[in-house]
């Protein structure tokens, strides 16, 4: 019966041995689990505002490519407004040289450079295109 019983003791004892192992093993993964989901909590919350971050890039941006297309828009208008006032008043000078008011050289548009330039005996210069 002695033998029966410390049998039965050694068992209990490595049964009980057992579950504090399985205890310690789970309070450990419990432990690795809430720091794994404190990690997450923080990912996400780095997620988030860099998507806010994000949104806020692409606003600026749209709100840039619309200055820029009105810049654009407002600097054709512009350069179309001058390249008229450049032909009507070449055709007015032209005019006043068919009328005998000209001088021998009339000033004609250059647009490479984008100012006036003198040509010999008045020659008309017409532009066909507003080309950058």
């Amino acid at each position: 019966m002695a033998t029966l019983d410390r049998n039965a003791t050694s068992i209990i004892d490595q049964l009980q041995s057992a579950t504090a192992r399985q205890r310690k093993v789970i309070q450990q993964m419990h432990a690795e689990q809430a720091k794994l989901l404190a990690d997450l909590v923080e990912v996400r919350r780095e997620r988030d505002a860099f998507r806010n971050e994000a949104a806020g890039f692409r606003r600026d941006l749209a709100e840039m490519h619309n200055r820029y297309d009105e810049v654009v828009t407002e600097y054709l208008d512009i350069k179309r407004e001058r390249l008229q006032l450049l032909c009507s008043r070449s055709t007015s000078e032209s005019n006043d040289k068919y009328n005998g008011h000209a001088d021998n050289g009339t000033r004609t548009p250059d647009r490479a450079s984008g100012t006036l330039k003198r040509q010999r005996s008045g020659t008309k210069v017409i532009i066909l295109s507003l080309a950058w």
